[in-house]
Formats: structure tokens, C-alpha cells, sequence
């Protein structure tokens, strides 16, 4: 299962839980009890920072830089 399906799964319903496995990587576990397919930490940085991009070109994120002193 790629990145996107797991995104899309979670964006469906809030995970009751997670459970980690020893190789790093985590799965979410629904309401219901169903655990779904594992997800790595890269993974999730790599989608989240695609997020960050594709929001900052929009122009709904900008960078702000206060000159004035505190």
C-alpha cells in the first residue's frame, strides 16, 4: 500500500490507537479494531513535507520575519 492510500485511510476515520513494530515502522488501529497497513516515519515526513509545499505555493503559508526588537 503507498503513502497516499495510507493518508487517505487515516483521513477517513481518527485511529483508536497505534501499534509500533520492531523494524520502526507503525500501523494505525481503528475504532473498530482493525489494523491497518504499516507506515514508516520517512514516509510520513516525506507526505507532511509535500503538504508543507504544496500550502506554502498556494500562498497560504509564508514565512514571517520580525525585525523589531524585543
Amino acid at each position: 500500500m503507498s503513502i497516499e492510500e495510507v493518508l487517505a485511510l487515516l483521513s477517513e476515520e481518527t485511529p483508536a490507537g497505534w501499534v509500533g513494530y520492531e523494524d520502526g515502522s507503525w500501523s494505525p488501529i481503528a475504532p473498530g479494531g482493525r489494523v491497518g497497513p504499516p507506515i514508516t516515519v520517512p514516509e510520513l515526513l516525506g507526505a507532511a513535507r509535500r503538504d508543507l509545499v504544496a500550502l506554502e505555493q498556494a500562498g497560504l503559508i509564508a514565512l514571517v520575519i520580525d525585525t523589531e526588537p524585543i
